[in-house]
């Protein structure tokens, strides 16, 4: 995502810049919020103290609160220096504000107020012909579109951003609004279209090589193609990423890898390989995340990786393992003090004692099992 200036009264180079009707128009809100955005009378009382130091300043410190991830200290203090700006009467300091406006109060999940900000900002970038202030807009009303439910308009939005990345030259916006649209494709359920703009946007995240950023698109194109049915490319992608997870926690070992990351991608690839009945690599897969889970401590995973572990060794035929695998479960169960839980545990442990024929074991297990029951 480029970068916001913090330097709200420079003048960098003018481009012209293009932005259709609906970049033009604000929602309305109502409150003192709203009121911020109105240009102030002849008598506002901050006339007599705003100048454009104090304006730099507070645009300044609500940058590094946002960046310290105090978004709602950050959104206050954006919005005093908005004050200031419409007093002193700077459309370009003041379309910047709304742009750090619009990101902080979409940190802060208040989307509506994010897309005002947005839109204001997009219409001030088209007057002054701001082309990187354009973009940066479009991108954020297209968010708040996505998260308000408006998908029409947040592609129009996106796909507009886009244009204007491209036009810039600036791979990294590029890079986030193709993923921003592979978003959007998905949530509509147009999963072609999504694989589209996340494969795009891979392509320049690994020319950038920002390993964070090709973990989070390796992870969108995982999941798009998980929600389309088609597993074996979601095998792929995931494994992919488990690759670049655990090389990342290999040069970084005084950091502890990412754990709970890996995990939840071990996850996915456990769930892929049991949809495409490829039971040995699912068994691998859970036993890889049964080791994190141990180490973490983690009894809820470890008894429903345990389960998933006795499920596809069944499958396989090989069911005293499916047993040892269940009864290490209900072991673990009894330790979690949650009785259903345990009688969900006895419940499966009894019935794969009665798939191998293993009826000297059934009755202790049935006999605890009714005790369990009261």
């Amino acid at each position: 995502m480029s970068q916001l200036s913090d330097r709200p009264g420079s003048d960098p180079p003018r481009k012209t810049v293009q932005i259709s009707s609906s970049a033009e128009m604000a929602d309305t809100l109502v409150g003192d919020r709203n009121d911020l955005l109105a240009e102030p009378t002849q008598g506002d009382s901050q006339a007599a103290i705003a100048s454009p130091q104090l304006a730099q300043a507070r645009f300044q410190q609500g940058i590094q609160l946002y960046q310290q991830s105090q978004y709602p200290q950050s959104r206050r203090i954006l919005e005093q220096a908005l004050a200031d700006y419409r007093v002193l009467g700077n459309p370009l300091a003041i379309a910047r504000t709304l742009v750090a406006l619009a990101r902080a109060s979409y940190a802060l999940a208040d989307y509506l107020w994010a897309l005002n900000a947005a839109q204001q900002a997009a219409t001030l970038a088209h007057q002054l012909r701001e082309l990187v202030l354009a973009q940066q807009a479009l991108n954020h009303m297209g968010n708040s579109y996505r998260h308000l439910g408006d998908t029409v308009r947040a592609l129009e939005s996106m796909t507009q951003s886009l244009a204007l990345a491209e036009q810039l030259g600036d791979r990294i916006a590029q890079m986030t609004a193709h993923n921003n649209l592979g978003m959007v494709h998905k949530l509509r359920g147009e999963y072609d279209q999504a694989v589209v703009h996340y494969q795009a946007s891979l392509n320049l995240t690994e020319a950038i090589g920002d390993t964070a950023l090709i973990a989070r698109v390796l992870r969108n194109l995982g999941n798009v193609h998980h929600a389309s049915g088609n597993y074996e490319q979601t095998v792929v992608y995931f494994d992919r990423l488990l690759q670049l997870l655990r090389q990342k926690a290999t040069q970084a070992p005084s950091q502890g890898g990412d754990s709970q990351g890996l995990s939840r991608v071990l996850r996915n690839l456990s769930n892929a390989c049991y949809a495409l009945g490829d039971h040995p690599r699912t068994i691998d897969y859970l036993q890889q995340r049964l080791v994190i889970a141990q180490a973490q401590q983690d009894i809820r995973s470890q008894e429903q990786i345990l389960e998933s572990l006795g499920i596809n060794y069944e499958a396989i035929g090989d069911y005293d393992r499916a047993i040892e695998y269940r009864e290490q479960r209900f072991k673990v169960t009894r330790t979690s003090g949650n009785p259903r839980l345990q009688r969900q545990a006895l419940n499966s442990l009894t019935a794969a004692c009665l798939a191998r024929g293993d009826f000297a074991r059934v009755a202790p297990y049935a006999e605890l099992l009714m005790d369990s029951q009261g």
